[in-house]
């Protein structure tokens, strides 16, 4: 009971920032009911970034023009920009009629697929066995994009706002936003020295790879669609309070 009510208070007192410094807050991570979901956004925006998602938001024409195919480069990159466009539509709509969980499984899955597809392209290409597959480039680029964007692209900005507990707000968004900042940063910086010193085959993988590891997230991530903020916080707190509260366990039907 205590437990509760010490979430009670820190959200009455996050309410007034006044009334909270950042050195508090900075104690308050001691507690597992506020630490862990700053870590959980933290890894999901990992996870979003080192999927490639910079990379093809940068780098969409020159992927073309090394793909060398019969499609014109900036062609494809105004229908990999539109496709994204529907995809954001489509994943408004489906957020809160599936969840989270969900959708940032199959965000993840799929984004993996279209990454390790246009890394097969790339395999092929050194052996010069693309003469029939070079539409493979664009659909695989599609296919990540529309993926990339159901889950990968809103989901962490959702639970920044819906995981932090109120009282660790100020700091956990800050941790968020910079590190989303950070790994974006990394990943454009480093993709063109990683194409001039490996495979570019061995490249999008790694990125496919990356992409599979929202997965694991999906899976321990608590359902966070219709929930309040009390009961996602009594989700992370420890177990001596949690016997006393429902739990978050699965996603509402």
């Amino acid at each position: 009971v205590k437990a509760e009510v010490d979430i009670i208070y820190e959200n009455i007192t996050a309410t007034d920032g006044a009334e909270i410094s950042i050195w508090e807050q900075c104690k308050l991570f001691r507690k597992p009911q506020n630490w862990k979901p700053v870590l959980i956004v933290f890894l999901v925006f990992m996870c979003g970034q080192f999927s490639g998602f910079a990379v093809v938001t940068a780098y969409t024409v020159d992927i073309f023009n090394e793909a060398n195919t019969n499609i014109d480069s900036n062609t494809a990159t105004v229908i990999v920009g539109l496709v994204r466009f529907i995809s954001t539509l489509v994943s408004a709509v489906l957020l809160d009629r599936l969840g989270r969980k969900p959708l940032l499984i199959v965000s993840s899955v799929g984004s993996c697929v279209g990454m390790v597809s246009i890394g097969v392209f790339f395999y092929l290409k050194q052996d010069g066995f693309t003469n029939s597959i070079g539409w493979l480039p664009l659909a695989s680029l599609l296919i990540y994009v529309f993926f990339n964007e159901l889950g990968y692209g809103p989901i962490p900005w959702l639970l920044s706002g819906e995981l932090i507990p109120l009282a660790v707000r100020t700091i956990g968004n800050g941790v968020a936003v910079t590190a989303y900042s950070l790994f974006a940063f990394v990943i454009g910086l480093t993709f063109p020295l990683l194409m001039e010193n490996i495979s570019t085959y061995i490249v999008f993988w790694l990125y496919g790879l990356f992409s599979l590891s929202g997965v694991a997230l999906g899976i321990f991530l608590p359902e966070t669609r219709g929930r309040t903020l009390e009961e996602i916080e009594k989700f992370f707190a420890p177990k001596t309070s949690r016997s006393e509260a429902p739990l978050i366990k699965d996603n509402i039907p």
